[in-house]
């Protein structure tokens, strides 16, 4: 955002000076001022002079480094920031100017310092709550962010991007919902033509199960903006679950021509493909999900399980070794990998996975059945039965665990060999 207004306001303390008159570093800072939203180059090259003139005039940094920010030099500013508070260290405006810097370079806990220092200071400014909400948001700090947002529309009661950056955190990780489409429905009212706002609305909307108001709000937000990819992608994603498949693959499919870069959007494609039973559809869309982002443990994932559905053993062990070697701190991943292990004859690995997920989530019934599993393969029965009987409290309702408890009974009574366990199981 040009920050223009900032020089505005002090462009009020100015007076005017003889055009004949030899100039001195404020007259150099006025004109400066002058020239700032008309001519950047020239406004830099009139701060200068002043700060030449008047090596401590503070004030010339500060707008020198508004002028570097506005022509895109963000390190002339952030230098020129710092020397504004090295002579003036009590000037909130020069702390939060340079925290936006730094937060546009990714700095963000050095960003957040300058931040919290211009609040400390006394600034009121509705935009230094907002851009510290949006780091706080990037860090996972959602709670602080929502809480900054709320700083920002009291101190300016009409900020629509607040209003709608507060309404997106409630609705996507507070549940807030009702809360959450106030927000959203205020940003829209202060801005209708923002396709972003209408595009959070659709999302809101979805969550609540409002499908129809969801999908009018989604068709605004393309209409507004007809190469609106996450639209495309938001929309494709409530038509899948509404069924509508072949529409769904419209917006997925848009959603990818317009970016063929962005493996999220293969990767939602191809849960539709699964969901429709296209199986090597979907396979094709993990395949490139993954070679987009290698680094996304759930893209190994679904693509395991589809080469799993589609035969592919060997393949599927592939990508859930490297599905469990991205995110080794999701359980699903190391009992996924165990159940194909034992379908592979893997009993000894099968049964590692199994406890490796059980130390993550003590409470993952399905290890617990799959352990039993395991360990029955190795005819370890009684270790097997004490397993199963742990799944089977945690799930009561499930005849087919209760029927393999009775088995597994037997086989400790009768030491009943592995063939006949592995007959139910096939089952």
């Amino acid at each position: 955002m040009k920050r223009y207004w900032l020089i505005a306001l002090v462009l009020l303390l100015c007076a005017g000076y003889g055009a004949g008159a030899p100039m001195d570093a404020e007259a150099y800072w006025k004109r400066g001022n002058e020239n700032s939203g008309k001519d950047l180059s020239a406004a830099i090259a009139d701060y200068t002079k002043a700060i030449e003139l008047n090596p401590k005039f503070a004030r010339a940094y500060h707008n020198r480094g508004l002028a570097h920010e506005n022509s895109g030099d963000l390190n002339a500013a952030l230098k020129d920031y710092t020397k504004a508070i090295e002579l003036e260290p009590g000037d909130p405006s020069a702390y939060f100017l340079r925290g936006t810097i730094k937060a546009r370079q990714k700095n963000d806990d050095s960003a957040l310092v300058d931040f919290n220092k211009a609040a400390e200071l006394g600034s009121l400014d509705a935009d230094l709550f907002f851009d510290r909400g949006m780091v706080h948001s990037r860090k996972g700090n959602h709670k602080a962010a929502v809480a900054d947002f709320g700083r920002a529309i009291k101190l300016n009661p009409d900020y629509a991007p607040a209003f709608n950056q507060r309404g997106f955190l409630r609705f996507h990780y507070f549940n807030e919902f009702e809360e959450a489409l106030k927000d959203i429905d205020r940003a829209v009212e202060l801005a209708p033509a923002q396709p972003m706002y209408h595009g959070n609305r659709g999302r809101c909307l979805a969550a609540m199960n409002r499908n129809d108001e969801a999908l009018k709000a989604f068709d605004r937000a393309i209409e507004l903006e007809p190469e609106y990819i996450w639209a495309y992608n938001s929309r494709g994603i409530l038509r899948k679950e509404m069924g509508d498949f072949p529409a769904a693959e419209k917006d997925f499919s848009k959603a990818i021509e317009l970016d063929k870069t962005n493996g999220y959007f293969y990767y939602n494609r191809g849960n539709m493909n699964v969901a429709r039973n296209e199986l090597k559809a979907a396979l094709a869309d993990f395949t490139k999900t993954v070679e987009l982002v290698p680094e996304w443990g759930d893209g190994f994932f679904a693509l395991a399980e589809t080469r799993e559905k589609l035969d592919d053993l060997p393949g599927a062990l592939a990508a859930y070794d490297k599905a469990v070697a991205l995110s080794p701190k999701d359980p699903i991943n190391w009992n996924s990998r165990a159940k194909l292990k034992i379908e592979t004859g893997d009993y000894k690995g099968a049964l590692a996975d199994c406890e490796q997920a059980i130390k993550l989530d003590p409470e993952f019934g399905r290890a617990y059945l799959n352990k039993s599993l395991a360990l029955a393969c190795l005819e370890r029965y009684g270790e097997a039965l004490a397993a199963c009987e742990i799944y089977c409290r945690m799930e009561p309702d499930d005849q087919a665990a209760r029927e393999f408890r009775e088995q597994l009974q037997k086989g400790v009574e009768e030491n009943r060999p592995m063939k006949k366990l592995q007959r139910f199981f096939s089952k």
